[in-house]
C-alpha cells in the first residue's frame, strides 16, 4: 500500500462589513454606526490568525521579519507590521490572569541542570 501525504489547500475568507460615517457640518464631529457584528469591532483578523501567528511567534521563535515574510509569501500583502504585534498583545492578555499562577507552581518546582545528572 502506497501513502500520499499533502496539505489542502489553503484560502482565505474575506467578509466586509459596512457602517455609516458622516460628519457634521456645523462642529465638524465624526460618528459612525456601531458595528452590526461583535466580531466586526476589535480586529478584522479571526481566531484561527491569532491562534496561528501566536503559536509561530511564541513556540517556535519566529521574528517579526520573518513571520511577516511567510505570511506574504503564503497569503499576499495582507498585513502591516504591526498587525502581528496587535495579535501577540492581544493573546498575552488573554494569558495574564493565569500568568501569577503559573509562576507560582513553576517556582515551587524541583529543576537539576542536565549536567548534574
Amino acid at each position: 500500500m502506497d501513502d500520499r501525504i499533502d496539505l489542502p489547500l489553503v484560502r482565505l475568507v474575506v467578509e466586509q462589513f459596512r457602517r455609516l460615517c458622516v460628519t457634521c457640518r456645523a462642529c465638524r464631529a465624526r460618528v459612525a454606526t456601531p458595528p452590526r457584528l461583535a466580531r466586526a469591532a476589535a480586529t478584522p483578523f479571526g481566531p484561527r490568525p491569532h491562534t496561528e501567528i501566536s503559536y509561530l511567534k511564541t513556540f517556535q521563535a519566529f521574528s517579526f521579519e520573518r513571520l511577516q515574510a511567510m505570511l506574504l509569501e503564503l497569503f499576499g500583502p495582507l498585513l502591516s507590521q504591526g498587525g502581528p504585534s496587535n495579535m501577540i498583545r492581544r493573546a498575552q492578555r488573554r494569558f495574564a490572569e493565569d500568568l501569577g499562577a503559573a509562576l507560582v507552581l513553576l517556582r515551587q518546582g524541583f529543576v537539576m541542570a542536565s549536567e548534574e545528572l
